[in-house]
């Protein structure tokens, strides 16, 4: 079957999707929207929500991109697992918290035709780091992730920021190699008063965990909804340095000289447009799901398992 592209959910996403789409000339043929009247000029067949239980239609389409945000994604994607074998589905492009989940109930069948667009890289990021991570001797990172946009997420925080948390820790070590997490802590965050958000989102996670290769200690803490900064702190036997990662958004006075700034979007981004290129050309029934683990180097399953592994140590707490 030749390519026939789907995206569901026309909003923000839903239009640079789009556009990328275009630029590499691959056509849309579907749009799946809460809102037709605003698609309709386009060249794509527009149905709602409902129509993805459409059997018929389904069979037509090859990729179809799950775009709908955080409040509706994982429902979505819950009910086309409901409705369909897994042989029936399009290759779907996902979010990560719904590929975190999967493998912290270890659904490992529902991953088979599932691209996750988390598009981090770091051939490139080496040269912010050299002297920061240029000795692991007794090192004791400190990492803090945190963000001030505390939103109604439809599933718990830990699947959106601990495969931040591991990226940085994979790029610090090079090798993802963790021993058991431990001092595992929840701080509820009693200056937000937004009784609309879920008690697990609205707080702070904290936890240690140690590289067993380099023996490298990690303490680390994630949330979002605060005012705190987020940051990497390396203790050594030497001193101390620090890192601060930025949001581009907020305005910051640097008056330690030992005080380096690099905005945090910069460690996780890769185009867009190499992301949709690899989707539709590595996923495809021309290639075997080992070939597209081998093609595809943004689909690092051990940072998402560490991921679903925190998740169930922290459950117990939750």
């Amino acid at each position: 079957m030749s390519n026939s592209i789907a995206i569901v959910g026309y909003g923000y996403w839903g239009k640079t999707i789009h556009s990328i789409l275009e630029r590499l000339n691959f056509s849309l043929s579907y749009i799946f929207s809460s809102n037709q009247n605003n698609n309709r000029l386009l060249d794509a067949e527009c149905y709602d929500y409902s129509s993805l239980n459409d059997k018929e239609l389904m069979k037509n389409i090859s990729h179809m991109f799950l775009l709908t945000g955080p409040s509706f994604h994982n429902a979505i994607l819950k009910k086309l697992y409901s409705t369909y074998k897994q042989n029936e589905l399009p290759y779907l492009w996902v979010e990560k918290p719904f590929f975190i989940e999967q493998i912290s109930k270890q659904n490992y069948n529902h991953l088979e035709r599932v691209f996750v667009d988390y598009p981090y890289i770091h051939q490139n990021l080496n040269c912010h780091f050299d002297d920061f991570f240029s000795s692991h001797d007794a090192a004791h990172f400190e990492i803090g992730i945190f963000s001030r946009n505390l939103y109604n997420r439809k599933y718990p925080i830990i699947f959106d920021f601990a495969p931040h948390v591991f990226t940085l820790i994979h790029l610090i070590t090079n090798k993802l190699c963790l021993s058991s997490f431990y001092e595992i802590s929840i701080d509820i965050e009693t200056n937000n008063s937004n009784n609309k958000i879920s008690p697990i989102n609205n707080c702070i996670y904290s936890f240690k965990v140690k590289c067993m290769s380099s023996n490298i200690l990690f303490s680390i803490s994630f949330g979002a909804g605060t005012s705190r900064n987020s940051y990497i702190t390396k203790e050594t036997e030497i001193g101390i340095n620090k890192y601060h990662y930025i949001n581009p958004s907020q305005k910051h006075t640097l008056n330690n000289k030992s005080l380096k700034t690099i905005e945090l979007s910069k460690l996780f981004k890769n185009p867009v447009n190499e992301n949709v290129l690899y989707f539709i050309n590595d996923y495809s029934p021309d290639r075997s799901q080992i070939n597209r683990a081998n093609l595809n180097p943004l689909l690092h399953r051990k940072i998402y398992e560490y991921s679903a592994n925190l998740f169930n140590s922290f459950k117990p707490l939750l």
